[in-house]
C-alpha cells in the first residue's frame, strides 16, 4: 500500500481544504418558531451509551483519528488538519433502515457535515438485525475537544429535509480531550476505516 504523498502545486490546495474547515457551517438556534417543527429532535448520549431512535438504536463503539485513513475501497486519503473516525453499531426498528448522515460539531457551534470525502457507512440490514456503520470526517482541530457526532437516517439536524423532517437524530459526546488530539495529529501510520482489528497504539478509545 502507498502513501499519499503531497507535491508542490498540491499545497494550494491543501491550503484552501484548511480554511475551508476552519469556517465550517455554523448552527443558529435563531430559526424562526413556524421551522422549529421540523428540526431534528435530539438524543443525547456519550460513547458506549444507546441513543433510541424512533427508526433505530444507535450506539458509538468507537472513537480514533489520525491526519490519513484508508477507507473500505483502499485509497488512502490525507488531511491537512485531521481526520476523526467513528464506529457505530445501529439496530433497526423499521425495513430499510440506514444512517446516512452524520456531521461533526465542535464547542464553538461549527459543524463539518458528510460531503464527497466525509462520509458514513452503514449497511441496510432487517429490524432487530445489528448492523456496523463508521463515519469518517475531516475537521480543523483548534476546537475539536468536547466535540459532539450527529447521526441520523436521512438530512441535516437542522435542514429537515422532505425525508427527514422532525425525525430523530442522535447526538453523542465524543469524549476527546486535548491530549487526544495531539496524539493523533502525530500519528504516522493512516487509520483503516471500518476494519475489526484494533489501533496497537492505544490511540483509539
Amino acid at each position: 500500500m502507498s502513501v499519499w504523498r503531497p507535491r508542490t502545486a498540491q499545497l494550494g490546495t491543501a491550503a484552501l481544504v484548511v480554511a475551508a474547515l476552519s469556517t465550517g457551517r455554523v448552527i443558529t438556534d435563531l430559526l424562526p418558531d413556524t421551522n422549529r417543527a421540523y428540526r431534528a429532535w435530539e438524543r443525547h448520549v456519550a460513547v458506549g451509551e444507546t441513543a433510541q431512535l424512533r427508526y433505530a438504536a444507535v450506539r458509538a463503539t468507537r472513537v480514533d483519528g489520525a491526519r490519513q485513513i484508508v477507507p473500505p475501497d483502499n485509497n488512502v486519503l490525507v488531511s491537512p488538519t485531521l481526520w476523526v473516525v467513528v464506529d457505530l453499531t445501529a439496530v433497526p426498528r423499521e425495513d430499510n433502515v440506514s444512517l446516512s448522515y452524520a456531521e461533526l460539531r465542535d464547542t464553538t457551534g461549527r459543524a463539518y457535515p458528510t460531503s464527497r470525502r466525509s462520509r458514513i457507512s452503514c449497511a441496510t440490514t432487517n429490524p432487530g438485525i445489528p448492523t456496523k456503520c463508521t463515519a469518517y470526517l475531516e475537521v480543523a482541530t483548534d476546537h475539536l475537544p468536547g466535540a459532539t457526532l450527529l447521526v441520523s437516517r436521512a438530512g441535516s439536524d437542522s435542514l429537515g429535509d422532505a425525508q427527514g423532517r422532525g425525525d430523530d437524530a442522535a447526538v453523542i459526546d465524543l469524549g476527546i480531550t486535548p491530549e487526544q488530539v495531539t496524539r493523533w495529529r502525530a500519528v504516522k501510520d493512516p487509520v483503516k476505516v471500518g476494519r475489526d482489528t484494533p489501533r496497537s497504539d492505544g490511540l483509539a478509545r
